[in-house]
């Protein structure tokens, strides 16, 4: 039996994808400060257990120094951060805006059109019907041109990274699924553009718009 490896400094476990696993209810993929936040909001304990790709099985949480109470604390001390306002799930390492908009979905030759709750310059979260794209999947995600928000159109392509099962229904009976892709396309001056459009937006956005993004992106 292979031992599992529990020795990863913080700086390699914020590189990593994480899952979690409740009374034998497995979840994830979550991101390092997903997994803070909920470590914060005592939505998961020390005794639950957590894994990522290279570890080799799966451990309790307080086997690992930077996910105990007390080191999260202190973690959301360092960087100036308020784990209790739902803003941080937004902005992290990279900026992210809400971006209520329809846009268009290719996952290999279904092409179907898709609601997308945000956007960052390292993916989105769209808003899809269930079954629709699967984990590991690549789609290509076209953002239509909006004047009235002065975004213009973009062609993204990304893998999808994690799935969250959602309790709305379409008017046809269909539940949806809360997809989130990361880019894997895109130059530097490509990005670069997407970044200072987004910060247009943060300046522009409708605060009602802001709010249900927000409620969109953490209900589970």
């Amino acid at each position: 039996m292979s031992e599992v490896n529990t020795s990863m400094t913080k700086e390699e476990a914020e590189e990593k994808h994480w899952y979690i696993k409740i009374n034998k209810r497995e979840s994830g993929p979550y991101r390092f400060e997903e997994i803070l936040l909920m470590i914060n909001g005592s939505d998961i304990k020390e005794s639950d257990m957590i894994t990522c790709r290279g570890m080799g099985g799966w451990e309790p949480l307080k086997e690992f120094s930077y996910f105990t109470p007390k080191a999260v604390k202190a973690h959301f001390e360092e960087n100036e951060m308020n784990p209790d306002d739902q803003e941080n799930v937004h902005f992290r390492k990279t900026m992210r805006v809400p971006l209520m908009e329809t846009v268009l979905t290719l996952n290999g030759n279904q092409l179907f059109k898709a609601h997308c709750i945000d956007v960052s310059t390292g993916g989105c979260m769209i808003k899809v019907p269930r079954g629709k794209v699967p984990i590991d999947s690549t789609i290509k995600v076209h953002i239509y041109k909006n004047d009235k928000k002065n975004l213009p159109s973009f062609n993204l392509k990304g893998s999808v990274i994690r799935i969250i099962p959602i309790k709305e229904r379409s008017d046809c009976g269909n539940f949806f699924d809360h997809v989130g892709v990361e880019f894997t396309n895109g130059n530097k001056s490509h990005k670069d553009n997407l970044q200072e459009t987004l910060r247009n937006l943060i300046f522009n956005f409708n605060e009602d718009e802001f709010k249900m993004a927000i409620e969109n992106r953490t209900a589970s």
